[in-house]
């Protein structure tokens, strides 16, 4: 019974038929397994975890596709392949998302649920979220070992994180200390510089009148300073007015008291050259626990710091006062009246403007527009908070970093961002590393009932090494580690790779990592910093990378950030697999409340999107993506460009079809006794060498959007083109010799095609690859990222034989250009003859050895010069390589 061709080159492009197909049958093989065995190169990178928060955009499929055709690429050249996938937990992301989700389906909080239960749900979520992204990154081609998949909670990652905690604690690299930290008071968690963004809002300046103590004037006779603010409610805050020494209406009070409106509280007048005089009155109210700048002049001038919020945000009821011996201040003048305490901060100003207005005390109230800190996941504004939090001295550990860049055992492409690192490392801060979050990994800190503190992976641990008996009870720091302390720990995912890569006297561990500038300093720096003490300590003499390749970011048409408060995200699989106008709509506007803003996403999808958006496959995707790369710049997407690649996968589908249809004969593949005696041949296979060079060479300096874009000339403008042309022609007319020539040559150029194609697109060619394994010319078993990339023998190709080619297909092009503007048909004789020919071609020769490709391709015949002969055609002069010559139209 004959066996049926899964892999038929038959009817349409259909991308889903084919990946279809392609996964059911390879679904088992890894790029692991798919290696030389005499191969002991490793090549290895990490992928940038995703989090696990919802489906994959199209940012992720940019770097995912970048990494996956460089290691299919790496493949081809022999090297065994190690490529680490995995998601990250994405501590306060993922926990703001299980809140809202439990809130609308259950219309619960999570202090209903209690921690255990609320952790269940997001073990649950997490389950389903790291199938759903596997299953979208295969779906997007990559080639990925998903025995190798890990994520940044499970076991071997919860080690790794607590032995590294444990380690830097005890070499005195962490520390708990009170600084200003970015709060939000409806999380109640600290959040990092990268989950906030500064917003420009209406609000107003407030300008409110402070007495002076003792009869003290200003120099203009005044007995009070006007203070402008934008902030009242946090005058309860105030440790001091500070004003400009160099300002000579006020500098007479330094030294002097003020006293503060609603609370009577004595306050000092200092000096501080931070102070512009010409800014609004040139007095400033210094409120060092909630403002950073404050906060600086509050230690350099040692004021008191008072904390005036609890952790909701709200007015305490206790307020918290450091001052110079650190200790908590009692008296009355740091108490709050009674009718303020618990109140929610806005609430707080608006009842703070009355009664200053009631008293007095407010002087002036303007409008105004200033830059406010917003929770980019929650769009609430941060709150500046002095909370006792741990920290991370990345100052001190990032010098041996400084030291790699500056000495290049660390590069960055592109260079620049060598210098970018530098000059942020130069004035890196210690890190805040906890999160007072119940999603994450909890800080391996225990304390006991006398408040001391031990570190250990466990109580047990604990126990057994401070020697501690049963009479003293133990519990574990509740705050969890920033997720970035752990993701910057993803390099360890391949330790098991440290060993080979140690015994082949290999110095990096990690040949490339790409990644968007973005987290440059988030991640990447992070992780050169801790990967690199982990090593150390563990006297490992590897550097962690070799190269870090940063990629721009992917905005919207008009340069916008992609996000879902915008609407305007894309998700891969809806461009892979295609989506309807209801339901992209749908997706864009589901969480979206603001109605004006609901209608302006529905606008601009409608008219972005009028039909959704077609299904075009993975490869189109990939090809689209690639052909972006240039080096760190942004992207402003155009889903059009998938349109063009999908026509590309359309081409050369249908080229595909074509070849197997008419010249594929077995005993013609491999013979190296063939030889190549047509003209067109030559002319092929020199474009096709010239082609593989330029496309090794782009790969190799990580221009891959040069690589797409030589491939793409090729198969389009050259083999599809022209040489495809030619061969229909020399198929039905040619000899046998030259029709077998042609044969080989149109096989193997498409089989040198479908390798160099490979790391892009690979669904695409590797179906068409197989059906040429089922045509019997390879092995069932074998793939084709078995090959060693193709090697072309230039002994064979004749670089400057093929000029006559050069010039039958500039007069093709010519012809077709003159029937196209005087509407002539394609059967309408041409004639054409030589004016000059100042090229070392004979042309009389050339005609007569290619006028059968002339006379079927074109009708095109020659004529020798005969001016009555001329005189009753349309004539037309052209100028082709150095030839003039007359077309004639009969």
């Amino acid at each position: 019974m004959k066996k049926k061709n899964r892999f038929s080159i038959e009817g349409k492009y259909i991308p889903s038929k084919i990946e279809e197909t392609l996964n059911s049958f390879i679904k088992d093989q890894r790029i692991d397994q798919l290696r030389k065995k005499n191969s002991q190169e490793y090549y290895c990178t990490i992928i940038p975890p995703p989090n696990i928060t919802g489906n994959l955009h199209i940012g992720h499929a940019f770097q995912f596709t970048l990494i996956d055709t460089l290691i299919r690429y790496k493949k081809m050249h022999g090297k065994k392949i190690i490529c680490q996938f995995g998601t990250d937990h994405a501590g306060i992301a993922t926990q703001i998302i299980i809140e809202k989700k439990i809130l609308k389906e259950e219309k619960k909080y999570r202090y209903d649920y209690g921690k255990n239960k609320f952790l269940k749900k997001a073990w649950k979520w997490s389950e389903k979220l790291n199938k759903i992204i596997f299953d979208q990154v295969n779906m997007l081609g990559v080639y990925l070992n998903s025995k190798r998949n890990r994520f940044t909670l499970d076991k071997e990652f919860k080690k790794i994180t607590k032995e590294t905690f444990i380690s830097l604690y005890n070499d005195g690299l962490i520390y708990q200390k009170r600084k200003l930290v970015n709060w939000d008071p409806d999380l109640c968690t600290v959040v990092s510089d990268i989950e906030v963004e500064k917003k420009i809002v209406s609000n107003h300046i407030f300008d409110i009148r402070y007495d002076i103590e003792d009869k003290y004037k200003t120099k203009d006779g005044k007995s009070y300073l006007v203070i402008s603010t934008t902030r009242p409610e946090t005058i309860f805050g105030d440790s001091a007015v500070a004003i400009n020494p160099l300002d000579k209406r006020y500098n007479n009070l330094i030294g002097k008291n003020v006293i503060v409106p609603i609370v009577n509280r004595k306050i000092p007048i200092i000096g501080d050259s931070y102070v512009k005089i010409k800014k609004c009155t040139g007095c400033m109210k210094v409120t060092p626990a909630h403002d950073h700048n404050d906060y600086l002049i509050g230690v350099k001038n040692n004021l008191d710091i008072i904390n005036i919020f609890d952790l909701n945000g709200n007015i305490a009821n206790k307020l918290k006062i450091f001052g110079k011996n650190k200790k908590y201040k009692t008296s009355k003048f740091f108490d709050v009246p009674k009718k303020y305490k618990g109140l929610k901060r806005f609430s707080a100003r608006d009842l703070i403007v009355k009664e200053l207005k009631d008293k007095k005390l407010l002087v002036n109230k303007r409008s105004n527009k200033s830059s406010v800190l917003f929770n980019i996941r929650n769009n609430v504004i941060i709150e500046l908070m002095l909370i006792k939090q741990w920290y991370l001295k990345t100052k001190i550990m990032s010098k041996e970093v400084i030291s790699m860049l500056k000495s290049e055992k660390i590069c960055f492409l592109p260079k620049e961002y060598k210098e970018t690192c530098l000059i942020w490392l130069d004035n890196v801060q210690d890190w805040c590393i906890s999160r007072q979050l119940w999603w994450g990994h909890r800080i391996p800190v225990w304390y006991d009932q006398y408040k001391n503190k031990y570190v250990g992976s466990s109580e047990s641990d604990v126990r057994k090494n401070n020697f501690l008996g049963k009479d003293i009870v133990l519990y574990q720091e509740n705050d969890v580690l920033d997720t970035w302390f752990s993701s910057s720990l993803w390099i360890f995912t391949i330790k098991d790779l440290i060993d080979k890569k140690i015994s082949n006297n290999e110095s990096y561990l990690c040949d490339i990592l790409v990644s968007g500038f973005d987290i440059i300093f988030f991640w990447i720096v992070r992780m050169i910093i801790l990967s690199s003490y982990v090593l150390r300590k563990k006297k490992i003499d590897i550097i962690p990378f070799k190269l870090i390749y940063i990629t721009g970011l992917i905005r919207d048409e008009n340069g916008k950030k992609m996000s879902k408060s915008l609407g305007n995200t894309i998700d891969l699989i809806d461009i892979i697999n295609g989506i309807s106008l209801k339901d992209l709509l749908k997706k864009r506007t589901n969480e979206i409340y603001d109605l004006e803003k609901k209608k302006k996403i529905v606008f601009n999808t409608k008219k972005k999107f009028p039909f959704g958006i077609h299904s075009y496959g993975s490869d189109s995707l990939r090809a689209s993506l690639i052909s972006c790369s240039s080096f760190g710049k942004n992207i402003n997407w155009n889903t059009n460009l998938v349109n063009k690649y999908k026509n590309f996968c359309n081409k050369l589908w249908n080229a595909s079809k074509y070849v197997l249809q008419n010249a594929y004969e077995t005993n013609l593949i491999n013979r190296e006794s063939n030889k190549v005696i047509s003209e067109y041949d030559i002319w092929i296979l020199t474009h096709l060498r010239k082609s593989v060079k330029k496309y090794e060479t782009e790969i190799n300096k990580y221009r891959f959007d040069f690589a797409i874009n030589t491939i793409y000339k090729f198969v389009w403008n050259k083999f599809c083109d022209w040489y495809l042309e030619f061969s229909k022609v020399i198929l039905k007319f040619g000899n046998k010799n030259i029709i077998d020539s042609t044969k080989f040559v149109l096989i193997n150029v498409l089989k040198d095609i479908l390798k160099i194609s490979f790391p892009i697109i690979p669904n695409l060619t590797e179906f068409i690859w197989y059906s040429l394994k089922f045509k019997g010319e390879i092995s069932e078993n074998f793939n084709l990222s078995f090959y060693t990339f193709l090697k072309c023998k230039e002994e064979n190709l004749h670089i400057n034989k093929f000029k006559e080619i050069e010039f039958l297909k500039f007069l093709i092009k010519e012809v077709r250009h003159v029937r196209n503007k005087m509407n002539l048909s394609k059967s309408r004789d041409i004639f054409f003859s030589i004016i000059e020919n100042k090229s070392d071609l004979d042309l009389k020769k050339v005609y007569e050895k290619n006028k059968y490709i002339l006379r079927k391709m074109e009708s095109i015949s020659m004529y020798e010069r005969n001016k009555e002969f001329e005189d009753s055609f349309e004539k037309v002069s052209l100028e082709i390589l150095n030839v003039k010559l007359f077309i004639l139209i009969s």
